[in-house]
């Protein structure tokens, strides 16, 4: 009796809200790497997505079968690379979300998706080739799809393209006239960019200040259908690793911060283990006549022992992830003028000259 009610407890308040969904985008670059596998189920993992897309697998067949197993969704759907290039996959909790894949191309993949008990929006994936004539073929098709669908429809994805110069950390003329091209689609497709949160660029590449280059390529856009149904969905973009594009995290309930005292108790199943959890389970459920008391207790209880214990072991490594991109920062500032950095020597650096002076 006392387990399956734990089990109860574990499953009701570790579930989503039904009306929120958390889609995770990104462009890879390859997806063959065990490191890259890695990776993807952290994101995964610590973001609670229900809906992954990804883009430039560069892998099919087989190993592409083999890859997808082991991310671990049950829902799946490939556009197979072409040789090494491109490849897009989407991979989909089945148990909690009903997907009917619309229609499939190499630049992009048209689904209808619904949560449990809510009605169902259109959702594109888009991995834009770097090509002028195929990106204008893609704009031909999803114009069509603008003109004729009715749907609360969000696009998602890799773009290959801005809406101006400030989206990137170069450009001349030529690309002020591209960057306008793009955001006139934008405005005569009724589409509107939902804005993110996080760092400014999703894409970098090169390793000194001559070759380094960087460029929001990838976003999110809706209708306003899709607007009206999620007001205060949002993108969150996460830390770039491994690919020179960094994942975007979409949300249909947004980003907004969780006021303190308001978070909701979540049940830790390593806690199962550990000598002390019977002891603390026992105490705070005897002498409780009514059941919806004993669990409050029991929460309670099992919050404040957790961080005792354990302590608050997500929010250490969560931290350790965001300091990556200073992590970053840090190693640039240091390389010297030539090679793009400040030439800024670091305390290792010196501590080593003073021994060599020191004999």
């Amino acid at each position: 009796m006392l387990i399956s009610t734990l089990l109860r407890v574990l499953i009701i308040t570790t579930m989503l809200s039904p009306a929120e969904l958390k889609i995770l985008v990104w462009n890879t670059q390859g997806a063959k790497s065990r490191y890259f596998l890695c990776t993807l189920k952290e994101h995964v993992r610590m973001q609670r997505a229900q809906v992954v897309a990804l883009l430039e697998t560069h892998v099919r067949g087989p190993r592409a079968e083999e890859v997808c197993r082991k991310i671990g969704f049950r829902g799946q759907f490939r556009v197979d690379a072409q040789g090494f290039q491109g490849g897009i996959w989407i991979l989909w909790m089945e148990e909690t979300l009903w997907v009917q894949i619309l229609e499939a191309h190499t630049q992009y993949v048209t689904m209808e998706l619904s949560t449990q008990g809510n009605q169902s929006w259109q959702f594109t994936t888009i991995y834009a080739s770097p090509q002028n004539s195929l990106r204008e073929e893609l704009w031909t098709r999803l114009t069509s799809h603008a003109n004729n669908t009715g749907r609360p429809w969000l696009l998602a994805g890799d773009f290959n393209e801005t809406r101006s110069l400030e989206e990137r950390g170069h450009g001349g003329p030529d690309m002020a006239r591209r960057c306008a091209k793009f955001s006139n689609r934008n405005e005569n497709n009724a589409l509107l960019d939902l804005g993110f949160s996080g760092p400014k660029f999703t894409w970098l590449r090169g390793l000194s200040q001559a070759t380094r280059k960087c460029a929001r390529l990838d976003r999110a856009l809706c209708n306003m259908e899709w607007r009206a149904r999620f007001p205060d969905g949002g993108v969150k973009h996460l830390v770039r690793n491994q690919s020179h594009h960094v994942p975007i995290l979409i949300s249909t309930m947004g980003f907004s911060l969780q006021l303190a005292g308001a978070k909701p108790f979540k049940f830790q199943a390593t806690s199962l283990f550990h000598n002390g959890f019977d002891k603390v389970v026992r105490q705070a459920w005897r002498l409780k006549n009514r059941v919806n008391e004993a669990l409050r207790d029991l929460a309670d209880q099992l919050n404040i022992w957790n961080k005792e214990v354990f302590g608050n072991l997500f929010r250490r490594k969560r931290t350790n992830t965001d300091r990556k991109p200073h992590l970053v920062a840090w190693a640039t500032v240091t390389k010297p003028l030539d090679e793009g950095g400040l030439g800024i020597r670091s305390m290792r650096f010196l501590n080593s000259a003073a021994m060599v002076k020191l004999g």
